[in-house]
């Protein structure tokens, strides 16, 4: 007799959506949250650093002191979040400099008049983060810490790298670049290949590259390095020997720029994105060493001309609370200003300090900062919980060529319980890292620092992991430059292939980045925005999505409409919108189907809030001075006449009755008085918006094609 027994799950699910409405607001609205922050850490002097201030060993101590009050990077980012991402850049940038300077004013003084002492030198100013790092008198700390503007002190942080020194390695000499150019394999594992074949290879898309420095020479780079002007010669910055010459003595960015961007001029295709124009910021001296002012230096250079995004095969291990606070700092602000920061995890614990034999630091510890930061995309604790805290970092753990975990790569779950982030306590603590790419055996072959036409092989680290996910991101912003740190973290995830438990875990992240997949999701209007709703089971049994059905146009893409939910727990889905739409109120009803027996399909709703259309006047005259001489079109001719008040640049747009932008008609320089236009294209008769701006006018009027 045979008995079959089937289990049966008891109790219902229960779908709940929040916010819902979800709000999508385009206009400029008062922030809602706090516009500072106050950030201590008790001890307010480091224990570490208290320890060498009473030995007093050095006659000054390098140090940075954190000052207490900060910018909320949430207003920020809720302030400038509707800008284009350029102007959104400058203006949080802006807002950072000028409250820095102001801020820092009585302790900037009390530490130059120290300087005078001699008790102070080499000063040093951060307004990504609001801090100052000098070497100090050790007997002048306590003092400092006394004071009430400062939140913490700490001595400064040694950066680490991430990749081997290539012992094993061998020169590959320079081939003909006449013949076929031979794909490493680690390119040819993520299908960036196949992303250059649709035709996004990174082209314009700035990469700012935080490491040794680059051999700017190299056939593969030459031609695509930043053109820093006559102030930067040579296409960065080298904030290790404080010049503006950035050449890699070492190896390790020449390496990881050629992963990112080594166009194959010299015989062997190296990089995910072979046109990404490269900045090379140079955070170690000569010897390899450097420490945290040199990466916040390189941090500000970077968001000053125009980064694109940060990449970055580097970072402080085993970190303590000083340190995670300040490089989270850092990363809020990077986030409020759009950039995303490629970060790699971590080689574990290289010198086995801890002398258990198992190269890793125990658990929260093994994730480097500032790749332990939060992601910008739905962050999870280890229990797979949403607990907020968005931020610019990505962080990428190393592969082995059969897509098994590389033994160095560094694991979560990290932990952030400390008096200005309890976010995420340990246990459960974050997963990380975010994300897996190439790193490990048989080794990464890339550009040779000491040839101009050589490359090198064996290279191993998360340090070789990171720059794939940074050639990655710039493929995605040359397709869509618009795109939002949100919705570059959310495509890569979610594209990517999962290794290991099902689902984002500590060992691979969401699993193998997958180029071609991420491209292919990547949007390609420039003018998409996306918003969030949060998707909750308050049941008591597992709740199964199958579909979330949209009904209107404005609508792009809702994302994931398939997922599982357990009792308890919460999915992020993102709703990205067309924004090209005339001022007015737009509104549709997401359809959310599922085993939820009470609410199949559950009702979400969304209103979009588009920018107003008219400008504000700059002086008395008002739009109605640009006339539309006759608001009948005829098909035949579609000629438009109109008079125009000044002379200007002068841009007219067509819009359909939805509001969608369907031709720009002129974009020039027109004198005062009439004129005449065709509207190109075919049209078909009907009402239409037609508007008309110059720099101090904007009108829309409707108009008739017969």
């Amino acid at each position: 007799i045979l008995a079959f027994v089937t289990y049966v799950e008891m109790g219902t699910p229960d779908i709940i959506a929040t916010p819902n409405p979800l709000y999508i607001d385009l206009t400029s609205k008062e922030v809602q949250c706090s516009q500072f922050s106050y950030d201590i850490i008790l001890p307010k002097i480091e224990p570490e650093l208290m320890t060498e201030i009473k030995t007093a060993k050095e006659s000054l101590i390098p140090v940075t002191i954190s000052l207490k009050k900060k910018l909320n990077y949430r207003y920020l980012k809720e302030k400038f979040s509707s800008f284009p991402r350029l102007r959104r850049r400058h203006e949080v940038a802006k807002i950072l400099k000028e409250f820095a300077q102001e801020d820092q004013k009585p302790l900037l003084q009390y530490l130059k008049d120290l300087e005078i002492q001699g008790k102070v030198r080499n000063i040093k100013t951060f307004w990504i983060n609001n801090s100052i790092s000098c070497e100090i008198a050790p007997e002048e700390l306590e003092k400092i810490a006394d004071r009430e503007d400062v939140g913490y002190i700490f001595k400064n942080k040694k950066l680490t790298l991430f990749g081997t020194k290539y012992l094993n390695s061998q020169i590959i000499g320079f081939e003909s670049a006449e013949k076929d150019k031979a794909i490493v394999w680690n390119i040819l594992a993520i299908k960036a290949d196949s992303v250059w074949n649709l035709g996004y290879t990174g082209s314009g898309v700035l990469v700012a590259h935080l490491d040794t420095g680059v051999n700017y020479n190299h056939y593969d780079l030459q031609d695509h390095m930043w053109d820093g002007g006559s102030a930067y010669p040579n296409h960065g910055y080298d904030f290790g020997n404080n010049d503006n010459d950035p050449i890699d003595v070492n190896g390790h960015g020449t390496h990881t720029a050629g992963t990112i961007a080594g166009d194959g001029s010299a015989g062997t295709q190296t990089g995910v994105a072979p046109d990404a124009i490269i900045m090379a910021l140079k955070i170690f001296d000569d010897a390899g060493n450097g420490d945290n002012t040199m990466m916040g230096q390189a941090v500000q250079f970077a968001l000053d001309h125009d980064a694109d995004l940060l990449s970055m095969s580097a970072g402080f291990p085993d970190p303590n609370n000083y340190i995670k606070d300040w490089s989270r700092q850092t990363a809020s602000n990077l986030y409020a200003a759009g950039i995303p920061w490629i970060v790699a995890a971590g080689n574990g614990d290289l010198y086995d300090s801890e002398g258990d034999g198992d190269y890793h630091y125990t658990i929260p510890q093994d994730i480097y900062s500032p790749a332990d930061v939060p992601p910008p995309w739905n962050p999870r604790d280890g229990n797979g919980n949403y607990g907020g805290g968005e931020n610019a970092v990505i962080a990428v753990g190393a592969l082995n060529q059969d897509s098994s975990r590389a033994s160095f790569s560094s694991y979560g779950p990290t932990e952030w319980n400390t008096i200005n982030y309890s976010d995420y306590p340990y246990p459960p603590g974050l997963i990380k890292p975010d994300i897996a790419a190439p790193g490990g055996s048989p080794g990464i072959t890339s550009l040779d620092y000491s040839t101009n036409n050589g490359y090198v092989s064996g290279g191993t680290g998360t340090s070789m992991a990171c720059p794939h996910v940074a050639g990655v991101v710039a493929l995605m912003l040359q397709k869509n430059p618009s795109l939002t740190i949100a919705m570059i973290d959310s495509i890569i995830e979610t594209t990517a292939c999962d290794l290991g438990t099902s689902g984002k875990d500590n060992y691979y992240g969401s699993g193998m980045l997958d180029a071609l997949t991420a491209v292919n999701a990547t949007p390609q209007n420039s003018n998409f925005v996306t918003g969030n709703f949060y998707v909750i089971n308050s049941g008591n049994a597992t709740l199964n999505v199958y579909n979330i059905e949209k009904h209107r146009v404005w609508i792009v893409d809702v994302s994931p409409k398939i997922f599982t939910l357990t009792p308890g727990d919460t999915q992020i889905v993102s709703v990205t919108v067309d924004t090209t739409l005339i001022n007015s109120i737009y509104e549709d009803t997401l359809l959310l189907y599922s085993n939820d027996p009470d609410e199949n399909p559950y009702s979400e709703r969304v209103i979009l809030t588009t920018s107003p259309i008219f400008e504000e006047q700059r002086d008395t005259r008002n739009s109605t001075d640009i006339k539309i001489v006759s608001k009948i079109i005829h098909l035949y001719g579609k000629e438009i006449t109109f008079i125009l008040p000044e002379s200007d640049f002068t841009t007219l747009e067509l819009f359909n009755v939805e509001g969608r932008r369907i031709q720009l008609i002129a974009h020039e320089f027109m004198n005062a008085g009439q004129h005449k236009v065709t509207i190109p294209g075919n049209l078909r008769s009907g009402v239409y918006f037609l508007r008309i701006k110059q720099k101090s006018f904007s009108a829309i009027s409707r108009i008739i094609i017969l």
